[in-house]
């Protein structure tokens, strides 16, 4: 808008003057906004730029945390896996000689059981050896009480022997009170003696030390 006073030159001179300040500052505001806008973005861009170096930072030291704790269990693993190989190779070893011990024991109580007897068969041939000779005297002589002789002798050899094994007669008398741990009751006869007593014995019995070999057997008594 042009302003008059009266002069229409210095009119539209001051006019163009006013017009071009108002520009310059315009401009001048314009250029100072646009220095403001692009500080800010450096800015923004710096303290970015800081915040994602911190945290790549971070990131590594936490990424080589986790590397390293891997390797331990890694380690671990490994040193665990070697420990149980060892024991697995010790359980094999140990299972291989308890089967080897287990068959060496089992023929050994076989051998033991087959063989027990060989002792006392060996002492028994001395005695078949006699029984022989007693026989071929009494065919040759004929001679009666020399053969009852050597029966006796005989006999008194096989018992010696016996007893050498440990092995005892159970005492069994007629009239004794019948005990069924020592006797085998095989019927119950009348008899003049009061009831339960031993009244006829019809073979003896033997044991070893405090074990029985063979009970008694008996008749016992009852009442007429």
């Amino acid at each position: 808008m042009i302003r008059k006073s009266g002069n229409i030159a210095k009119d539209i001179k001051d006019t163009y003057v006013k017009h071009s300040n108002i520009d310059t500052k315009t401009e001048k505001q314009g250029e100072l906004m646009i220095d403001l806008h692009t500080d800010n973005e450096d800015l923004n861009k710096s303290e970015t730029s800081e915040i994602n170096s911190q945290q790549l930072s971070e990131l590594n030291l936490e990424l080589e945390s986790l590397r390293k704790e891997n390797e331990e269990l890694i380690s671990q693993l490994s040193s665990i896996t070697n420990e149980r190989d060892n024991f697995k190779d010790q359980l094999l070893r140990k299972v291989a000689e308890f089967e080897n011990f287990k068959n060496r024991t089992l023929k050994e109580k076989e051998d033991l059981i087959f063989y027990a007897n060989a002792s006392l068969i060996r002492n028994f041939l001395d005695i078949l050896d006699n029984l022989e000779k007693a026989n071929e005297s009494v065919k040759k002589s004929k001679d009666y009480d020399a053969f009852v002789k050597g029966l006796e002798m005989i006999e008194q050899q096989f018992k010696n022997l016996l007893k050498d094994e440990g092995l005892t007669e159970i005492e069994t008398n007629i009239g004794d009170d019948f005990d069924v741990d020592l006797h085998d009751a095989l019927m119950a006869v009348e008899s003049d003696l009061e009831p339960g007593k031993i009244a006829q014995v019809f073979q003896k019995g033997y044991q070893i030390k405090n074990k029985i070999i063979r009970h008694a057997k008996v008749a016992t008594s009852k009442e007429k």
